[in-house]
């Protein structure tokens, strides 16, 4: 009688988060291995009553179904879905030192030519348009 008020106790927590989550996303479902072959009687009987389709492959499950919470269930979790690793930081980029002050005016007249061409340029092509 004690496994058949678990079980009954089971079902209306289950019954009380599913009322309060918002399944309509949901329609696969994974069921995690549980004691006494409970697993099997969920899988059969949500995939009779054609409430969720059951895979047999977590990766392709909208959730997870299990009796079990805390440390365990994380382990499982982790098993079948692992945490992806936070990406790699750039190696940082040496500060280009400041060009010298004959550098600088260098590349002033450089940037000074650039321009002169390209408004050049860009007369040319005013003409032929």
């Amino acid at each position: 009688m004690g496994s058949m008020k678990r079980l009954a106790l089971l079902f209306s927590c289950s019954a009380a988060l599913m009322c309060a989550a918002d399944l309509a996303g949901v329609h696969t479902v994974y069921v995690l291995k549980m004691g006494k072959g409970l697993d099997q009687y969920l899988a059969s009987r949500l995939a009779a009553e054609h409430v969720f389709q059951i895979v047999t492959d977590p990766k392709l499950a909208d959730t997870v179904l299990t009796d079990q919470v805390g440390e365990a269930l994380q382990l499982q979790l982790e098993e079948i879905s692992p945490t992806p690793e936070p990406p790699k930081a750039a190696p940082e980029k040496k500060k280009e030192e400041a060009p010298a002050a004959g550098e600088k005016e260098g590349a002033i007249d450089d940037l000074k030519r650039k321009l002169d061409e390209l408004q050049s340029q860009l007369a040319e092509l005013s003409k032929k348009s």
